[in-house]
């Protein structure tokens, strides 16, 4: 599992990547893609409130249905027309799908093992077998407290793995970057 700033940058460089002409562009668009990109790890805030961080962690929030539905609810709130606010919930829908692709896609020790994708049609968790970063430790079981908690997330371990993130996510922010300024040179 990624940490935010992971999470978020690949998520920047997704609404980077979505914004156009007369379409979603601008800093409250590539602030909202930035929050879809990492929302899905808001399920550990009922857990810090009931002093077991990880208690809710990898539920319902890492399934493609409540991406879906959370980013048809953002573009139908945020944006006006019918034609933008379909390219608004695309690209907010593949920020928030980031996450769980990056998740899918990490390291996972503690139970239950993997996401799961399909929630509410189906409890099964799935992760993939190929580990392609390092993730983010922060909890060896669900019952962990805070104060633990807290300790394994301000790890060299994780400053480590932020590193790693950074490594892969600012290549990605390059091409979105060049990839607009050549659209705006064209223009």
């Amino acid at each position: 599992m990624a940490s935010p700033v992971g999470h978020g940058l690949i998520g920047f460089a997704i609404g980077r990547l979505g914004e156009s002409d007369g379409g979603p562009a601008g800093p409250l668009f590539l602030a909202t893609c930035m929050a879809f990109a990492i929302g899905p790890d808001l399920d550990f805030l009922p857990g810090i409130a009931a002093g077991q961080p990880a208690l809710h962690h990898q539920g319902a929030s890492h399934s493609l249905f409540v991406g879906l539905g959370l980013s048809l609810a953002a573009a139908m709130l945020l944006w006006r027309g019918a034609a933008l606010r379909l390219r608004v919930w695309a690209v907010l829908f593949a920020a928030y799908a980031s996450h769980l692709a990056v998740d899918l896609f990490g390291p996972d020790e503690r139970p239950p093992i993997g996401i799961p994708l399909f929630w509410p049609l189906s409890d099964a968790t799935f992760l993939s077998p190929l580990t392609l970063l390092p993730g983010i430790h922060h909890a060896s079981a669900t019952s962990t407290a805070t104060g633990q908690w807290l300790m394994s997330v301000f790890s060299w371990v994780n400053v480590k793995a932020i590193a790693v993130e950074l490594i892969v996510a600012v290549p990605l922010l390059l091409v979105a970057e060049l990839r607009q300024r050549r659209r705006h040179a064209r223009n």
